[in-house]
Formats: structure tokens, C-alpha cells, sequence
């Protein structure tokens, strides 16, 4: 439960330094722009968890078979949720037009930079579910809380610069703990 809570903290702490730094308004700007990046997280990604939880609990048992069985989830999530995210990038100023409407069209630019979390969202899904699927809360709690501790810092310091490089500096954020996650013992004995 401990874990879910910092999870959720991890994508709402930048929208308190946006408040106290930059005003209501820009994080409501912000959200806009998070929401279609999770809105695609949610339709693609968690299915998927799902099944990648469940299916990897039944072969935690065998290394081999578990292995193949990450590579093709990860595979996968990639094959569906790049495109996507990507897509959204390209497509931000219709997007948020069609699904927000007009009042909400400079989150758009957002968009376009919270894109590039494509990679490291879709891998930090996986690791997560492959951990818990391991069934080692303590390594997925550490996890979530060295992003914690690094989405706060980050946006401490970028927040007074404005969205964008609030947006800059969670993608930046995002893909510097890549290293990480997968430095985490039970994720090497998977993926190495």
C-alpha cells in the first residue's frame, strides 16, 4: 500500500512546486497535459501490467521462461505504447483540442515534451510489475522512493523556470533512473 501511495505521489508532486511556484492556472495547464499522457498509460500500459503480473507470477519459478516471457511483454508494451505517446507528441495541438477543447490548448507544447516519457514509462511499468510479480515489495518500495526523492528534488529546482522546464526536467528525471531500476538485483537476475 506504502508502495501505490509513493507511486502516486511520483506524478502528482511536480503539480505542488507548479502551484506554489507558477499559480493555479499552470497546473491545471500541466494536468491537462499529464492526463493525456496517462490517459494513454491506463489504456495500454496497465492492461498489460495486468497480464505481465499474472503471467509472470506463474513462471517466477522458472528463470528461463520467465525471461522470454519479460522480453516479450516488454516488446510489446513498446509496440503499442511508443506509437502512441509518440503520436500524441505529434498530434498534441488536435489532441488536446478534440479531448479538452480549445480553453486548454497550451498544454499542447506540454505534451509534445512529456512524450518522450515513451521509453522510460513503458519500461518503468514492466519493472514494476516484474518485482512485484517476484514478489519483493521491499526493492519495488526503494525504487519508488528514490524516484520520489528525485521527482521532488527536480522540481524543486525547476519549477520557478516554468512548465516546460518543469516537463524537461520529469522526462530528463525519468530516464536518468532507468539505470537504476535496472541496477536493482532482482531485475539483473531477470534481464542480464
Amino acid at each position: 500500500m506504502l508502495t501505490r501511495v509513493l507511486w502516486l505521489l511520483l506524478s502528482r508532486v511536480p503539480e505542488l512546486f507548479i502551484g506554489r511556484a507558477l499559480g493555479a492556472a499552470a497546473v491545471g495547464e500541466y494536468r491537462v497535459a499529464w492526463r493525456l499522457i496517462e490517459l494513454i498509460g491506463q489504456t495500454v500500459l496497465q492492461p498489460m501490467g495486468n497480464v505481465a503480473f499474472t503471467t509472470l507470477s506463474h513462471l517466477q519459478d522458472d528463470g528461463a521462461r520467465f525471461k522470454l516471457a519479460y522480453v516479450r511483454l516488454l516488446s510489446m508494451g513498446a509496440l503499442l505504447a511508443l506509437p502512441l505517446l509518440f503520436g500524441a507528441g505529434v498530434l498534441a495541438d488536435e489532441t488536446i483540442r478534440v479531448l479538452f477543447g480549445t480553453k486548454w490548448e497550451g498544454s499542447a507544447g506540454l505534451v509534445r515534451i512529456l512524450a518522450f516519457l515513451a521509453v522510460p514509462l513503458t519500461v518503468s511499468f514492466l519493472v514494476g510489475q516484474t518485482v512485484s510479480a517476484r514478489g519483493s515489495a521491499r526493492d519495488l518500495m526503494f525504487m519508488a522512493a528514490v524516484q520520489l526523492v528525485g521527482t521532488i528534488i527536480v522540481s524543486l529546482v525547476t519549477a520557478p523556470f516554468g512548465l516546460g522546464a518543469v516537463s524537461v526536467g520529469y522526462v530528463l528525471r525519468a530516464y536518468a533512473m532507468m539505470p537504476f531500476q535496472q541496477s536493482l538485483q532482482m531485475v539483473r537476475d531477470i534481464v542480464f
